[in-house]
């Protein structure tokens, strides 16, 4: 306790004494740099001997010595000045700095009694800095831009003059299509989208870089060491054989303890990698594809819709004897019926209701509608789902795989990557290619496997499949360990999400922070400008399709929402069609009133139709052109006859049957002896009544019992 007591005074004397002794500017930036790494003064030690040696280089006195400036503007150094274009640094302010004062000076800082990096006080921080190039080694001349507010642009024009005239040396192995060696009596030659944007990344620098490949990868005794060879090669990098490694390296821990990494291109996805079922469908199964297209909700919906538009249909055209013929047939028995229809006509992929009426028709339109979307959908989608076999192992995700208790086949380089993230998955950790992964499969050493995308859709081209049964009949491998009879790798099939996502970027040698520095800015510039995008489309005949239709497809099931819209127009027609149809039956009841009797009513609808047949109405017709008084008549009736409409017939046989039980008007047939069977009437006693001509239907003594006219 007393030992930190005396440390917290300590800590106070030393702040009283440099806030009171040791003027310091508050922190922050001013023309002489940043208070935590200041502009150097004539007061420090190393002024004269950095001024000397200015000035032995042939600069200005005053270069980089006053305060924030932008020197090499002011006097047309490094490139500055002149009628062409300008460096992007030129404009920028600098000044030298002492790199001791720049630096942290975690003693002061505790003692302040701060931590590291503390704003608060200007030995707990600093500013980046670098050596001078434009003077000797020995002046230990440092120069900063941040401390001034600028960038350093001046680095990036300086990889320029650092990298002129090196030839970087690279190893790489075949890995179509991303890199490709190829041998032939001419020597060797390489290619693929990474050696070709390597070749692009030279040509950054001016002049560009020459590039010498070579396709000796691992050494043995880097090889010894690990289980990968991409690992080894690393190693490899690390001791200097070889100044940067071609390939798609993952950046593991484990590797960027060996040495340093570029920038990363891309990205790879792994996923969980199954077996798909190939003609194991059970009986259960075998039924449900016929309903696969749509999920049960969709079903649910669709089903509403038929009965909502069945039950509306019945109540407009509930009366209507050619849909519904039979008199006595019971109101269960109608509903029955039109959900019969409704259901056919899905079937049938057409409305088979019948249109007898206005709202019938419009309720027709938006049922048909329905209909078209519903069988086009469902048609599509059952084509797509009986020709890709869906993934039906009952394991869709790493976590099942888990709960399944699956051994999962992993690369070993992606090993440590994985089981952090799934540290209960049971593992068979292979070396060598990580194509190896189908074969392991294969020969049942694992249920599963985790594997980047490419490497899958090699499995889909067959190209590992064709691989490994070469090496097969070649002797490499026996058919034990690599199965051939019966394989087929359109069988593996990815499920899920990816497991883990691993950056793919290239190692470069660690002991040159030179080439590091300037490399690193080279390979970032040349993927901006889109040079990475360009190597793969000029390589895209490197990549064939799949050739695995199975998996080249990925269906689903239509859900509900699927068939929202045209479940909402379907129900607008419904709307409007049972408003009208209940509207015009209001106006029929309120016009049976106003006339009286429903035969009345029924009359003057059937004057209508003869009104539209023959321009007059039954009752109001008088004799005939031949004076037989009845000849008008007879044309209506003929041409009833030749009509018949379903609404004609009803309602003759509603008028028929209005009268039944009433006494007969003098001189006109009674009730007793008047029977009407559809353009056919006739007396009980036997005889007859026909149109005087000898043609035409006998609806003459049956009409004329209504109207008064014999």
């Amino acid at each position: 306790m007393q030992n930190q007591d005396g440390k917290n005074w300590l800590a106070l004397v030393f702040a009283v004494v440099h806030v009171l002794v040791l003027p310091s500017p508050a922190l922050g930036q001013t023309s002489a740099g940043a208070s935590e790494c200041p502009c150097v003064t004539p007061t420090w030690g190393g002024y004269s001997d950095l001024a000397a040696a200015i000035l032995t280089a042939g600069l200005p006195a005053s270069y980089g010595l006053e305060d924030c400036k932008p020197y090499d503007a002011l006097y047309n150094t490094s490139g500055c000045g002149g009628s062409g274009v300008q460096p992007s640094f030129c404009g920028e302010t600098w000044c030298y700095i002492d790199p001791e004062a720049c630096a942290v000076n975690s003693t002061k800082c505790w003692i302040a009694g701060f931590l590291v990096n503390d704003p608060a006080f200007p030995a707990c921080r600093s500013r980046p800095s670098a050596l001078s190039p434009v003077l000797p080694p020995a002046a230990n001349a440092h120069y900063s831009y941040q401390t001034c507010g600028s960038l350093d642009n001046y680095q990036q024009s300086r990889h320029q003059t650092t990298m002129a005239g090196r030839t970087i040396i690279a190893t790489t192995t075949h890995d179509s299509p991303y890199s490709l060696v190829t041998k032939d009596s001419g020597g060797v030659s390489f290619g693929g989208f990474e050696v070709d944007y390597w070749r692009d990344v030279m040509k950054v620098f001016s002049p560009a870089l020459d590039l010498q490949i070579t396709d000796s990868w691992a050494t043995p005794t880097s090889s010894a060491k690990f289980a990968s060879s991409f690992t080894a090669v690393v190693n490899d990098v690390a001791v200097g054989k070889y100044d940067v490694a071609i390939a798609d390296f993952w950046v593991t821990s484990e590797r960027m303890l060996l040495t340093n990494f570029l920038p990363a291109i891309r990205v790879d996805n792994f996923y969980l990698v199954v077996f798909e079922k190939n003609g194991e469908t059970t009986f259960i199964e075998m039924l449900a594809n016929p309903f696969k297209p749509f999920t049960p909700a969709a079903w649910g919906l669709i089903v509403a819709g038929i009965v909502t538009a069945a039950g509306a249909m019945l109540i407009i055209d509930y009366e209507d004897e050619e849909q519904y013929p039979y008199e006595s047939s019971s109101f269960v028995w109608r509903i029955g019926k039109a959900f019969y229809i409704g259901m056919f006509s899905l079937m049938a992929g057409e409305s088979n209701f019948t249109t007898s009426s206005l709202p019938s028709k419009v309720l027709s339109l938006g049922f048909q509608l329905f209909l078209v979307i519903v069988m086009a959908s469902y048609t599509a989608n059952l084509a797509s789902l009986l020709v890709v076999a869906n993934v039906a192992t009952g394991v869709n995700s790493i976590q099942g795989a888990i709960d399944a208790g699956y051994t999962v086949c992993i690369p070993v380089a992606a090993n440590q990557s994985i089981t952090q993230v799934y540290p209960s998955l049971k593992t068979y950790v292979f070396g060598g290619s990580t194509t190896d992964y189908a074969r392991h499969m294969w020969a049942k050493k694992c249920d599963a496997a985790i594997i980047h995308l490419k490497r899958i859709d090699e499995a889909h081209r067959l190209t590992i499949q064709e691989a490994d049964c070469k090496a097969v009949a070649d002797g490499k491998f026996t058919e034990e360990e690599s199965p051939c009879v019966g394989r087929d790798d359109c069988l593996l099939a990815r499920v899920g999400d990816p497991v883990v996502v691993m950056p793919v970027a290239f190692p470069i040698r660690p002991d040159d922070p030179a080439m590091l520095t300037a490399m690193s800015w080279a390979v970032t510039d040349a993927s901006n400008a889109g040079k990475w995008d360009a190597a793969v489309k000029n390589n895209a005949q490197l990549v064939p399709p799949s050739r695995c239709i199975k998996t080249a497809v990925n269906s689903a099931s239509i859900d509900w929402d699927g068939f929202g819209g045209t479940s909402f127009f379907m129900a607008i027609t419904i709307v409007v069609a049972l408003g009208m149809h209940f509207g015009m039956a209001a106006a029929r009841m309120r016009a049976a009133k106003s006339s009286g009797t429903s035969e009345e009513l029924e009359l003057e609808e059937l004057d209508q139709e003869a009104v539209k047949l023959n321009g007059a109405p039954i009752h109001e017709t008088d004799a005939g052109k031949d004076g037989s008084g009845d000849g008008d008549l007879k044309a209506i009736l003929r041409r009833l006859d030749e009509i018949q409409t379903p609404n004609i017939l009803r309602r003759l046989d509603e008028l028929q049957a209005s009268i039944e039980g009433k006494t007969a008007k003098p001189g006109h047939p009674g009730n007793a002896d008047l029977v009407f069977n559809k353009g056919t009437a006739s007396h009980a006693n036997g005889g007859t009544d026909s149109n005087s001509d000898g043609s035409g239907p006998s609806w003459l003594p049956f009409l004329s019992g209504l109207t008064g006219k014999q």
